[in-house]
C-alpha cells in the first residue's frame, strides 16, 4: 500500500479579493478591510484543512498488518513547504515508510491556540504540538527534510520562562517500538525538539538541530532558560542517538525518569549544556531511575562542561514542571568515554541539589544515590577559566559525595 502525499497548493489572497466586488455604495476603505479580513479567516481554514489532510494521510496509510514491503504503508512529503496549523496526534502507527523531502513549518500567527490546545506529554505538565508513535516506523529525511518550529516567537514571547505552561513540544515519539529515524533536521523547535516517552527499541541517526534564538549573541548563556533541549527520554529503553548535531542552548541531549539501556555516540553539540542524566526525584515518593547510559566520542564546543547529573531534593516545594522534590530512586552506570571540549569552562558537574542552581532553597534528602559514574578520556581544550579538570560535585549527603568521587578517581 501506498500513499503518496502531493503538494496541497494554497490559495493566493488574489483568489478572494473579488468575493466583494468593487460597489459605489461601499466606501474604498470598508471594502478593503472587508477583503483582508476574508482573505485572513480563508487562509486559517485553508492551512487547518492541510493540517487535517497530514492527520488524514497517516490515517489512511499507517496501519499496516504486517512488515513485507508488500503490505506497507508509505507516505510521502515532497519537496516543498506544508505549514501545520493546528496540533497532530498521530499514534498507533504500524508499519509505515515515512519519506519527508520537504519542510513541515509550524505556524505560530495565533500562540493562544497553542497555549490552550497543545497535547499532554504525560510527564511534568509538558505538552507537545505533535504526538506521534507506533511499530515498525521507518521514517528517513535524507538529509534535507525539516520539521522547521519557527519557534522565535516562542523564545521573544517566553522571555526567559522556565518550563511555560501550555509551550509546545515540536514532536513527541510516544509508544513507540521498533522503528528507525535518520537524516531528519530540526529549526527552531518552539521548546523541546523531541521527546521520546514509553518507547523503546529506537535508533535514531544523522540528526541536525539547530534552534538558534536570532535575538542573543552565541555564549555560555545563550538562551540558557528557553527550554530548548535537542531530545530528552522519559520511560524509554533501549534508545540510540547516533550521528547527531545540536546547537540549541540547553540540554543537547537529556535522559529523564526511568531512561534505561541509552547510547549516544559521535555527536556534535554546540553552545548548550551537553549530555544530562536526570533530574529525577521531582515528584513526591514516585521512584525514578537512570541506568546503563553511554555517551562516547562526543564533541563539545561553547558550553560551561560536557556533561552533568542531576537529582532533586528530598522536599517537595511546589509541583512540576518548575517544583517538585521528595521523589525515590537511583542512578547508576553512567559512562562518558572520549569526549572532546572546545571553550568549555568546566568538564564534568554532578548536583543533588538542582533546584539550588535554579534560585530556590533546598533541603536535604534521602533515598536517591549516584553511584557508578565513569568519567574517561577527556581532552578539553582553549578553556581559560577551567578550574577543575574533572568537574565539580554538588551532593547533599558526605556518603554520596565520596561514592562519586572515588568513581572518577
Amino acid at each position: 500500500m501506498r500513499c503518496g502525499f502531493d503538494t496541497v497548493h494554497l490559495f493566493s489572497s488574489a483568489n478572494f479579493i473579488d468575493i466583494f466586488p468593487s460597489s459605489p455604495n461601499i466606501h474604498p476603505a470598508i471594502l478593503l478591510l472587508l477583503r483582508i479580513t476574508t482573505t485572513s479567516l480563508l487562509s486559517l481554514l485553508l492551512l487547518s484543512r492541510l493540517t487535517q489532510a497530514i492527520i488524514d494521510a497517516f490515517e489512511r496509510c499507517g496501519r499496516n498488518s504486517a512488515s513485507s514491503s508488500k503490505s506497507r504503508g508509505r507516505v510521502v512529503f515532497t519537496n516543498t513547504t506544508y505549514t501545520v496549523a493546528t496540533v497532530m496526534n498521530t499514534t498507533n502507527l504500524s508499519n509505515l515508510d515515512i519519506d519527508l523531502q520537504g519542510t513541515l513549518s509550524w505556524d505560530n500567527s495565533n500562540l493562544t491556540y497553542w497555549l490552550n490546545n497543545s497535547l499532554p506529554v504525560g510527564y511534568q505538565n509538558q505538552t507537545s504540538a505533535w504526538l506521534f508513535g507506533g511499530e515498525d516506523i521507518r521514517w528517513d529525511g535524507h538529509g534535507h527534510g525539516t520539521l522547521n518550529g519557527n519557534g522565535q516567537v516562542w523564545y521573544d514571547f517566553n522571555n526567559g520562562t522556565s518550563n511555560l505552561i501550555g509551550r509546545p513540544h515540536q514532536i513527541t515519539i510516544t509508544g513507540t517500538k521498533d522503528s528507525v529515524f535518520e537524516g531528519i533536521r530540526f529549526i527552531q523547535s518552539q521548546m523541546w525538539t523531541m521527546t521520546v516517552i514509553h518507547s523503546e527499541n529506537i535508533l535514531l541517526e544523522n540528526i541536525y538541530v539547530n534552534n538558534t534564538d536570532t535575538e542573543h549573541g552565541p555564549g555560555f548563556n545563550y538562551s540558557l532558560i528557553v527550554n530548548t533541549d535537542g531530545a530528552d527520554t522519559v520511560y524509554a529503553n533501549n534508545i540510540t542517538f547516533r550521528g547527531w548535531t545540536v546547537e540549541n542552548g540547553d540540554d543537547s541531549i537529556a535522559m529523564k525518569a526511568n531512561s534505561t539501556n541509552i547510547l549516544i555516540e559521535n555527536c556534535n553539540f554546540y553552545t548548550g549544556l551537553g549530555v544530562a542524566i536526570g533530574s529525577i526525584g521531582q515528584y513526591d515518593g514516585a521512584f525514578e531511575t537512570i541506568q546503563n547510559v553511554t555517551a562516547r566520542n562526543i564533541s563539545i564546543t561553547n558550553m560551561p562542561f560536557g556533561a552533568y547529573v542531576k537529582t532533586w531534593t528530598g522536599i517537595s516545594t511546589g509541583y512540576p514542571p518548575n517544583g517538585g522534590g521528595g521523589g525515590l530512586g537511583f542512578i547508576s552506570n553512567i559512562t562518558f568515554t572520549d569526549f572532546t571540549l572546545h571553550n568549555a569552562t568546566g568538564i564534568f558537574l554532578i548536583t543533588q541539589l538542582w533546584w539550588i542552581l535554579l534560585d530556590l532553597i533546598a533541603r536535604v534528602h534521602r533515598g536517591r544515590k549516584v553511584t557508578g559514574v565513569e568519567n574517561d578520556s577527556e581532552v578539553c581544550t582553549h578553556a581559560p577559566t577551567l578550574h577543575n579538570p574533572w568537574g565539580n560535585m554538588v551532593c547533599e549527603d558526605r556518603e554520596d559525595l565520596e561514592t562519586a568521587r572515588t568513581a572518577l578517581d
